[in-house]
């Protein structure tokens, strides 16, 4: 999930019909045997890299929302007051 939300932030994509492909190449990728074969040759650190990307962005859109709430005693309890 958190790839997804990093994939819609980087490009603006919010059509299912791209999730929908995503999941029968993947389904596809799991059913035929040579296909996944030759998908586990891929090193893990470009795995990685693309997951880690993902979590970037929404590392971004997370900062993002924190900075837009106004905090003040009806939201934020007294004992986080010091943080802020």
């Amino acid at each position: 999930m958190v790839s997804s939300i990093g994939f819609l932030e980087s490009t603006k994509i919010i059509d299912r019909v791209v999730f929908n492909i995503s999941e029968a190449l993947l389904t596809l990728l799991g059913l035929v045997p040579v296909l996944g074969g030759l998908f586990s040759t891929i090193p893990v650190s470009i795995g990685s890299d693309v997951v880690f990307m993902g979590n970037l962005q929404l590392s971004g859109n997370a900062l993002r929302n924190i900075q837009s709430i106004q905090y003040n005693l009806k939201n934020c309890p007294p004992n986080f007051l010091g943080y802020l």
